[in-house]
């Protein structure tokens, strides 16, 4: 483009010099005789300014912005491979990381755009938005922090070498992770990128994504950061990134290769939010939304070879409680699908019907289930201590729920198992957010060919290359990375009516699966 743009200004000032030189010859050559000076024609009008117009609007005439597509393979260390496409015109990118997952970043409107295909929905957030942090620990609980230091090293061994017709350089860079002996995190770590980088043609300004908000916990390390050795330059056209435990093994690894590069002007409609999608109000929404049509494609395909599927009818609520077994049956879709299980909802109601689905769907066992009883009793002293210990304040109630469950082999009317589960309050231990934090593992962090789950075993997600900006891929699981984690976390009460009665369906899923296990 440089090159194009300095014989377009060399043409014009060769017009300019060679016009009027061009107007002023026949002036000098046409002449009248001496003897009738008064005959002579008038003199000839100054040369025409046109050359001057047209090289002005030459430079008011913005250049047709560039753009570049540019395929990636990533390889992890067991041989499982994800392919990305980064599509940019300079001012707007798009990183498709598969899945029907996309980043579109915006620099002209300042934000992020997620996309899913699968649920022909999206959410924009502001490139500028603070992640949510944590709510801080009361100060009674806190913990005395240490300092973490991670030191980064870059070396360049002087090597050079085209790659996708661009001239790259070879760089090694260690990021080395000590803590002191006061530290909460003690954890040592070595994450070390051999590569080969270029200067990308066309690149986009305002591609920075901040790393993930923390994790809440009641000990804060100072964590502190000094380079030695320039950082690379330009973006990474290849690279082997390693980490290494604090024991000198390989933990995990990853290669990136850049497959294809090519220079093309790119579809405007692809770096903007899709024609005709839903617009998700927040990350929470959007997320729910994805879930659900996750769900509604997974239960419909042929089941994969080595999964045990699971056909879940609906569950009998015989509690005399109010609640919703339509809830009651996600929570056991949920804690059935851990591999190599795999639950999906049976909506036939006629044992008939329920037995031929069940048998074209491919299930393996079919799980019947009743709620028998959800009683609630006044706290003792024990009980009050145990739950203003867990946050939940002065209970007035304590609960036990009971669960009856059988299991079946499709085609045979006998369960090969039938069993119970009882659980009482605080017994569900598990502290996790019921939304964000939960749809996290499924959705982006599941499935063999998952980038965003081989780029977060290696570390790359939290910052393990030298500069979060050098690889677009990454950037772009920083930002899903981001979206998850920035919605507000609803805690669970662990000693409510509903946390009592989704540890007793957790502890019947996992009986269900420790009787499967063993009858194979």
């Amino acid at each position: 483009m440089i090159v194009i743009r300095l014989l377009q200004i060399f043409a014009a000032l060769v017009v300019f010099v060679i016009s009027p030189i061009a107007g002023a010859v026949p002036a000098r050559a046409v002449q009248a005789p001496k003897s009738a000076p008064a005959a002579q024609k008038p003199k000839p009008k100054p040369p025409s300014k046109k050359p001057d117009s047209a090289k002005a609007a030459a430079k008011e005439a913005p250049p047709k912005p560039a753009g570049l597509t540019m395929r990636t393979t990533y390889t992890a260390a067991d041989g499982q491979t994800s392919t990305t496409t980064m599509m940019s015109n300079g001012v707007r990118q798009r990183v498709e990381l598969g899945r029907g997952v996309a980043v579109i970043t915006q620099c002209d409107r300042k934000q992020i755009i997620q996309v899913n295909d699968t649920a022909k929905i999206f959410v924009a957030v502001p490139l500028d938005a603070a992640p949510v942090q944590p709510t801080p620990p009361a100060a009674p609980t806190a913990k005395k922090a240490g300092t973490v230091e991670y030191i980064t090293t870059s070396t360049d061994t002087g090597e050079r070498k085209e790659i996708s017709g661009l001239s790259a350089r070879h760089i090694t860079t260690v990021v080395t992770k000590n803590a002191s002996p006061d530290a909460c995190d003690k954890k040592k770590e070595r994450v070390q990128t051999d590569g080969w980088y270029a200067t990308i043609p066309v690149q986009i300004a305002c591609g920075l994504v901040a790393a993930p908000p923390p994790v809440a916990s009641d000990c804060h390390d100072e964590h502190r950061s000094s380079s030695v050795g320039d950082p690379p330059p330009g973006s990474p056209l290849n690279y082997t990134m390693t980490t290494v435990g604090e024991d000198g093994k390989e933990v995990a690894s990853v290669k990136m290769a850049v497959t294809d590069l090519t220079l093309a002007p790119v579809d405007a409609a692809l770096l903007d939010a899709p024609a005709g999608y839903s617009k998700a109000t927040d990350a929470k929404s959007f997320l729910e939304a994805v879930e659900r049509a996750a769900n509604e494609e997974r239960w419909g395909a042929p089941k994969a070879a080595g999964v045990i599927r699971v056909g879940v009818l609906m569950p009998a609520n015989k509690t005399g409680q109010e609640l919703s077994t339509d809830g009651v049956r996600a929570e056991l879709l949920d804690a059935l699908t851990t591999h190599p299980y795999e639950a999906v909802p049976i909506k036939a109601t006629t044992a008939a019907e329920q037995e031929a689905e069940a048998k074209s769907r491919g299930c393996d066992y079919v799980l019947a289930l009743d709620l028998t009883s959800l009683k609630a009793s006044a706290p003792g002293k024990v009980g009050g201590l145990l739950r203003k210990a867990s946050g939940g304040g002065s209970p007035t109630e304590l609960y036990e729920a009971k669960a009856e469950y059988r299991l079946f082999v499709p085609g045979t009317p006998a369960p090969k198992a039938a069993k119970a589960a009882t659980e009482k309050s605080g017994a569900f231990t598990l502290k996790r957010a019921i939304g964000l934090a939960r749809f996290a593992a499924r959705l982006y962090l599941t499935g063999p060919t998952s980038m965003l789950k081989m780029m977060n075993q290696t570390g790359a997600a939290g910052g393990g290359l030298p500069a979060q900006s050098m690889d677009p891929s990454m950037n772009a699981v920083n930002a899903v990375f981001n979206l998850i984690g920035g919605g507000k976390e609803e805690p669970v009460d662990e000693m409510s009516a509903e946390a009592t009665l989704a540890a007793v369906l957790r502890h019947a899923s996992s009986d269900v699966m420790k009787e499967i296990s063993t009858k194979k």
